[in-house]
């Protein structure tokens, strides 16, 4: 019951805090003061589920955790009902990136499969054949489905980790380089499908799908955690080792980094979470021991922060009983998980 009342204070602090204001402290990349938006957060529906949401490209569909770990899909215009994909693991499951379907791991078959958006199974994308079947648990598809990124052990040494690159029409793979033995971050793929970023052992990693190469960037920051690609693919974004810096790397020949500093609110840590669809910002969660208390909007060229405006038209923060997970939605507008005595609404933020 502690725990309970001390996640309903973060969260009603936070809050609180967007009524009054934004946060200070302007200088090369530090937070400045903001205005808040006028428009409110609109409730879309409500889920059977409150952490780990992902939505569709195209808005109209959500994927979330079922109680046995599979995951659920949900069309936004009907969130009563949720179709179950009992044969996928939730961890390896997500959208495709035209929006057509889900794409996951099936466990059983060891297979990376498809699902129709009506919960039907439409292809199997990818057998390992001769990788071994746990290398699937990290496979990234790439944008267009025609490539899987995946982490598997080094045939010649089984010690060594190796980032390799399959074929989803016919199943070759070739290897694009080495991973630090302690393993990487979740991998992740540039727009354009033309890279791929992870970290590890406090690096960053790029790989060169055309070159063929994986290579630390030569940077002094260490960073942890997935990193995340700017919309244009010029940009990557990662947190720092320390938990309490965001990093943006610029992917430019010099190789420049910026820090943003001074997002953290009450002594809890920031981490980079996704850019809007604009490009011109990106979304930190506040979080705590508790998970997240809410979000800061970043201007990606100024460093000016604003925090995400949850609360509907007249309602009380007092109401909010916690925050989940945000996810960009369409138009360059925020969608994020609002638990409430109703139940968990998903609210679309404009911006």
């Amino acid at each position: 019951m502690q725990r309970s009342r001390r996640l309903v204070w973060l969260v009603a602090m936070f809050v609180a805090s967007v009524v009054a204001a934004g946060c200070s402290n302007p200088s090369n990349g530090a937070v400045e003061e903001a205005s808040i938006g006028t428009e409110h957060a609109e409730v879309l529906g409500v889920l059977p589920f409150f952490e780990r949401v992902t939505i569709s490209p195209t808005g109209t569909h959500v994927l979330g955790p079922g109680d046995d770990g599979n995951p659920l899909l949900i069309a936004v215009d009907d969130p009563s009902n949720a179709i179950a994909l009992p044969s996928l693991l939730f961890d390896n499951a997500g959208f495709a990136n035209n929006g057509s379907g889900v794409v996951g791991l099936n466990i059983a078959q060891e297979t990376l499969v498809s699902f129709n958006l009506d919960g039907t199974e439409a292809d199997v994308l990818f057998s390992p054949q001769s990788l071994p079947a746990a290398s699937l648990r990290s496979a990234q598809l790439s944008p267009d489905q025609s490539q899987v990124a995946l982490y598997a052990p080094d045939p010649d040494d089984d010690s060594n980790v190796q980032l390799v690159l399959a074929n989803t029409a016919d199943g070759s793979t070739r290897t694009l380089g080495d991973v630090p033995p302690s393993g990487g971050s979740q991998i992740r793929w540039s727009p354009d499908g033309a890279s791929l970023a992870f970290t590890a052992d406090e690096g960053l990693f790029i790989g060169d799908i055309e070159a063929n190469a994986v290579n630390r960037l030569d940077l002094d920051p260490e960073f942890e955690g997935a990193p995340s690609w700017s919309p244009d693919g010029r940009q990557v974004a990662a947190l720092a080792q320390s938990g309490d810096l965001v990093f943006v790397v610029d992917l430019d020949d010099a190789l420049s980094v910026r820090e943003f500093e001074d997002l953290e609110d009450g002594g809890t840590t920031p981490f980079p979470f996704f850019w809007l669809s604009s490009g011109d910002e990106f979304l930190v969660a506040i979080s705590s021991d508790f998970g997240p208390v809410g979000y800061l909007l970043v201007d990606e060229a100024t460093g000016a922060a604003e925090p995400l405006d949850v609360l509907l038209d007249g309602e009380p923060a007092a109401e909010i009983v916690a925050i989940g997970n945000a996810i960009p939605g369409p138009d360059n507008t925020v969608w994020v998980v609002v638990a409430t005595e109703e139940g968990n609404t998903l609210r679309a933020i404009p911006n």
